[in-house]
């Protein structure tokens, strides 16, 4: 999963909310294997729009989305607005 417009060949993608505007992430149309089981890992968790539009893809490529590896939490931020949307167990908040 990369930012729109970072990868170089067929991509699907998914726009996002941020607090301050809009982010689109894509992933090659060919990244995953129906069925595949995937953890999702980022380095920060603020809003959790990017964690739901990364879900969003894997699920949309057919592959089992199973829990998310988040290393920080930026508290001020309402993290559990758009993450609870995102139905997966966070197994590492630092």
């Amino acid at each position: 999963m990369r930012k729109k417009g970072k990868l170089p060949y067929q991509t699907h993608e998914e726009e996002y909310e941020l607090e301050y505007g809009t982010a689109t992430v894509a992933v090659h149309v060919d990244a995953l294997k129906p069925g595949s089981r995937v953890l999702l890992i980022d380095d920060l968790l603020a809003t959790g729009g990017t964690a739901a539009a990364a879900a969003a893809l894997v699920q949309r490529l057919g592959a089992s989305h199973f829990a998310n590896f988040l290393s920080h939490r930026v508290e001020f931020f309402s993290t559990a607005r758009k993450a609870q949307a995102v139905p997966r167990e966070f197994v590492g908040v630092y």
